[in-house]
């Protein structure tokens, strides 16, 4: 983050304005509010009455936590050189206590984005099939199993492929786990990304 060019962004009031800033996505109160002086994101976040859970269809919660959010702010507004950048930051880290560093002073006309949950979706023969949301922002193909209840006892264990979308194009991924797991390679299971199909066939033997 560029820490000289957020900590100098604080409110300046002048006579006949409102400062405002808005906060979107998957939070409970969407809108926008207005801004004072000193005001930071968690301040923000505070206003729309924090982050908005995930549900399914029938409207029953996920448990998924946005694991990032961003700042969208415009430099110089109202003037020709006008120009917006972004600012991520690790919500969770944030919302947890854990960098305050991310808690920056908003500016007039910033836009607190905070994006839905990631789910990654998994089938076939594992206890509880179906698609999940991101817990933290990084999961493991054996964490991901283990989140839909483990295989089944027909699983073909070393056959689980990873169906992944990279740039247009549908590729598949073979990954043998219990290779990585007896071997005790937990730093070589394969992550796990935003959109992925796990898809875990059976044995036939």
């Amino acid at each position: 983050m560029a820490g000289s060019v957020v900590e100098a962004a604080t409110v300046a009031i002048s006579p006949g304005t409102r400062p405002a800033a808005s906060v979107l996505g998957a939070v409970k109160t969407p809108g926008n509010y207005p801004l004072q002086a000193r005001e930071k994101v968690l301040d923000g976040i505070s206003k729309a009455n924090g982050i908005a859970g995930e549900s399914d269809s029938m409207g029953r919660a996920l448990g998924g936590e946005a694991q990032e959010g961003m700042v969208i702010r415009t430099l110089n507004p109202s003037q020709p050189d006008a120009r917006k950048i972004v600012i991520n930051f690790d919500l969770q880290a944030l919302l947890k206590g854990k960098d305050q560093i991310s808690n920056i002073y908003l500016a007039d006309q910033d836009v607190i984005y905070i994006p839905k949950a990631d789910f990654f979706y998994i089938i076939g023969e594992v206890k509880n099939p179906g698609s999940y949301t991101f817990t933290k922002k990084e999961i493991s193909i054996v964490e991901a199993i283990s989140m839909a209840g483990g295989f089944t006892r027909i699983a073909a264990r070393n056959k689980t492929r990873i169906v992944r979308i990279e740039n247009g194009v549908e590729r598949i991924y073979d990954v043998n786990v219990d290779a990585i797991t007896k071997a005790g390679k937990m730093i070589q299971a394969v992550p796990i990304k935003p959109n992925d199909l796990i898809v875990v066939p059976e044995s036939f033997f």
